[in-house]
């Protein structure tokens, strides 16, 4: 399935510099992946996660 990850503020710096602008990449993720599991594969330190939303709604 692929999903589209948006990261705002000083996380869109972790995105390559041609999407930057955008705040949103697409990744393909596998049917038991978490929102943690996305976050850590493209090497986002969770801790700088402050708000995470799926669909529009908090993730805690």
């Amino acid at each position: 399935m692929k999903v589209t990850l948006k990261l705002y503020a000083s996380l869109a710096d972790r995105l390559p510099p041609e999407i930057r602008r955008t705040h949103a990449v697409d990744v393909e993720i596998g049917s038991g992946d978490t929102v943690l599991d996305v976050i850590r594969r493209r090497g986002i330190p969770e801790e700088l996660c402050a708000i995470v939303l799926l669909d529009g709604h908090w993730v805690p």
